[in-house]
Formats: structure tokens, C-alpha cells, sequence
């Protein structure tokens, strides 16, 4: 994938959580979908799964107090991985990229491609 910054980004996952720590926002179609696969009313899913950015405009899903984990990642010893990654929000799917808001591409904290748009493991596509 180029990356705009004057070389090809390479990444593969290590399954580390790490960009699962502090969640993005969710659209209302991202809301409603993740609901209904957990089979829960809206009210119930917003009160028990979601919390509001300090902002207090945008929701997002839950953070284990602790860690700062998204409350659907599943964390063993040896890796994380998504309790509902068929239905993950679509920040979530960019991992480890992010949309910067004013334009462009944020690299974020990830372990997988050592820092930088050089990285490591398998190309993405």
C-alpha cells in the first residue's frame, strides 16, 4: 500500500492489542450493527457496552477501567483478538492507520512494523 510519505507501508499483526487501547467513535450504523449481532436492545447495548468521549459528543465503545482495552478484546497471554471482528468498527479495520481529521494518514502505535512507514512482515493490500 503506498503511504504518501515516500515509501510502501508493511505491516503484519502480532495480535497484541495494542491498538485496541482507547477505541474510536462509532457511527450509528456501526452502533446499531454491533447491537444486533450481540442480540441486545439498543438502550441496553449503549448503556452497558458504550461510553461518551470526554468531549461528550461522540460514543465509543466501552475501556476496561484498567487497562484502557476496548471491552470486545479478548486478551490471553499470548495474543488479543476481537470479540466481534466480523462487525468491527471501521477505525478498528484500519488498524494501525488512522484517518487524520483535517486529511491524510496517522500512523499509529504499533509494535508489528517497528515505528515509521518502513515496517516489517507481509504487505497489506
Amino acid at each position: 500500500m503506498e503511504t504518501g510519505y515516500g515509501g510502501r507501508f508493511r505491516f503484519e499483526c502480532q495480535r497484541c492489542g495494542e491498538c485496541c487501547r482507547n477505541p474510536g467513535q462509532l457511527t450509528d450504523y456501526e452502533f446499531a450493527r454491533i447491537a444486533d449481532r450481540l442480540g441486545m436492545p439498543r438502550p441496553q447495548f449503549y448503556r452497558d457496552m458504550c461510553e461518551m468521549f470526554d468531549n461528550g459528543i461522540a460514543l465509543r465503545p466501552r475501556r476496561d477501567p484498567e487497562t484502557g482495552y476496548c471491552t470486545f478484546l479478548a486478551k490471553s497471554k499470548t495474543k488479543a483478538l476481537c470479540g466481534i471482528y466480523d462487525d468491527r468498527p471501521s477505525n478498528c479495520s484500519l488498524a494501525p492507520l488512522a484517518l487524520n481529521p483535517v486529511g491524510g494518514v496517522l500512523f499509529g502505535k504499533c509494535p508489528a512494523w517497528g515505528g515509521g512507514a518502513k515496517g516489517t512482515g507481509s504487505e497489506t493490500t
